[in-house]
């Protein structure tokens, strides 16, 4: 915990940095932080860098467009405190310019490939901005699912599932835009509509099986692929559904079927 004393000598250096050195593009926010006496494992303490960071969000609120150079540098040159900054400066900044914090934030994350850096970014700037009004940047949720980064992809679909939660009559139009891409879908887009399909399962029960039910007479391979991976509880529309596609002809919807059947066999059992 952050002695009031040491909060009112942080709440004076981010004046001046902001009032002085920000203008003068000397960006080395690690000056204030690192002037804090404790470590823990020889770091400055992470609430620290947050107390920092969020007192001068606070600051940027209104200008917050014309400090990107800034906020490159805290993620570029940083290390892992600038971009726990860089992260506690986003969940301010991008509630107050959404359509320019969410381009931006989008042109970063189709950059990385560290998982933890990828959620920290979804989950402090991207998520932040969008849960008030979710419907408005459906559009845009779904753009950042065309990418080749399985990892961006993956939490982009988490994202999505956070946002089904609390705003459950966004199921449908959410399914039918991850539907749209199934018939012609890639390795990758396969692996994220399953998981999709998965965490779909746990949180609406009835859609998920209307899925099923729907596609119960497909014989379209690719359908079956990912209907049959995304079985997460034993139905018996879904078990007749595998044991048909099991039984084909068709060398790859059989595979399919079979996978399925063995999810299904051991869901059942247990």
């Amino acid at each position: 915990m952050i002695s009031l004393d040491w909060k009112e000598r942080l709440q004076k250096d981010v004046d001046d940095f902001y009032s002085r050195k920000l203008k003068e593009h000397d960006y080395d926010l690690g000056i204030i932080y690192n002037a804090y006496p404790s470590r823990i494992d020889n770091k400055v303490p992470k609430e620290v860098v947050e107390f920092v960071a969020n007192n001068l969000a606070s600051k940027l609120a209104k200008t917050a467009e014309n400090h990107v150079q800034f906020y490159d540098y805290l993620w570029n040159e940083k290390g892992e405190d600038g971009k726990i900054a860089f992260a506690c400066i986003m969940s301010k900044v991008a509630k107050k310019k959404p359509d320019f914090f969410l381009n931006y934030l989008k042109e970063i994350l189709m950059k990385i490939s560290d998982s933890k850096h990828i959620t920290l970014l979804i989950d402090k700037g991207i998520y932040p901005a969008i849960k008030k009004n979710p419907s408005a940047y459906l559009e845009y949720v779904c753009s950042l699912l065309k990418t080749n980064n399985e990892t961006f992809a993956k939490g982009v679909v988490k994202l999505i599932l956070k946002l089904l939660k609390t705003n459950p009559e966004l199921i449908s139009p959410v399914y039918k835009k991850m539907e749209g891409a199934w018939l012609h879908a890639n390795p990758l887009t396969v692996k994220i509509n399953i998981q999709f399909m998965k965490m779909l399962g746990v949180i609406d029960k009835k859609f998920y099986l209307s899925v099923y039910q729907n596609y119960k007479l497909s014989r379209e391979p690719i359908f079956a692929e990912i209907l049959s991976n995304a079985i997460v509880f034993y139905d018996e529309t879904i078990d007749c559904m595998v044991t048909n596609w099991a039984a084909s002809g068709n060398v790859k919807l059989k595979k399919a079927g079979i996978a399925g059947k063995k999810i299904i066999n051991r869901l059942k059992k247990n």
